[in-house]
């Protein structure tokens, strides 16, 4: 089973903090027509399910249903964006930026722990299972972060809607039961996460720096893989992404 060789995917996410959701859905429909599934909680163990179809029409149909049946129970669809991976040798400058790379990298390992935010050098992308995150994403979150602070203190209804709306934008890995206070309930993380979105600023500007670079360096070649890198791919507003965070999703 080759899922990077499937006809159609869908990707979804569930975040709803009284409802102790935190939660994704995945599916493809394979070659075969069978359709191949993926769901489980943010920074858990994976379950899958393997529909066996043998009709890829049949397998498509059951994939849109199941994925309107998760739409009315909450679930945010996102977009799908595909890699290829790096090859240095047809930049004249690679270990220059090989190196700019590898210094994001570095940068971001000492943010790993307050987020589910990765990473991904092959694209020049941070992405998590909310999707790809482009510099739009800092400002939202950095208000959505003040709004946490206004109420953290109380504890009250309006903390839980703040938190909820700040880790759709930002994810982080909770317990099985999903408290807004332990996730950002005391000012050590609420300043872990101020300075999370400072390096993830920082970060996202260097990606930009970057690509400028690779940009201005190209030449011959299949350079179609670092013509793309650092882009992040315009997200699809839904009806569900009502806080802006559509401004700055996409899934990879």
């Amino acid at each position: 089973m080759d899922i990077e060789q499937a006809i159609a995917q869908a990707h979804l996410i569930c975040v709803d903090v009284t409802e102790n959701h935190n939660k994704f859905w995945s599916a493809w429909v394979l070659e075969n027509g069978d359709l191949f599934v993926e769901y489980g909680r943010v920074g858990s163990t994976t379950q899958s399910k393997l529909h066996s179809i043998g009709s890829i029409n049949i397998a498509t149909s059951k994939m849109n249903t199941l994925v309107k049946q998760k739409q009315t129970k909450g679930y945010q669809v996102a977009t799908i964006v595909n890699s290829k991976s790096l090859d240095y040798s047809l930049l004249p400058n690679s270990s220059v930026i090989q190196e700019e790379i590898e210094d994001i990298q570095q940068q971001w390992k000492r943010m790993e722990t307050f987020s589910l935010i990765r990473f991904h050098p092959d694209t020049g992308q941070f992405r998590s299972l909310s999707g790809s995150l482009s510099a739009d994403v800092v400002p939202i979150a950095r208000s959505l972060l003040n709004q946490v602070q206004i109420h953290y203190r109380r504890g009250d209804d309006e903390f839980i809607a703040a938190v909820e709306a700040y880790i759709r934008v930002i994810p982080m890995r909770s317990a099985a039961k999903l408290n807004a206070h332990d996730l950002l309930g005391s000012r050590l993380k609420l300043s872990q996460q101020a300075e999370l979105l400072d390096t993830l600023e920082q970060c996202l500007n260097q990606v930009d720096r970057i690509r400028a670079l690779i940009q201005s360096t190209l030449s011959g070649g299949d350079r179609s893989t670092w013509l793309s890198w650092g882009i992040v791919p315009e997200a699809i507003p839904t009806e569900l992404a009502d806080d802006g965070r559509s401004i700055a999703l996409a899934w990879y």
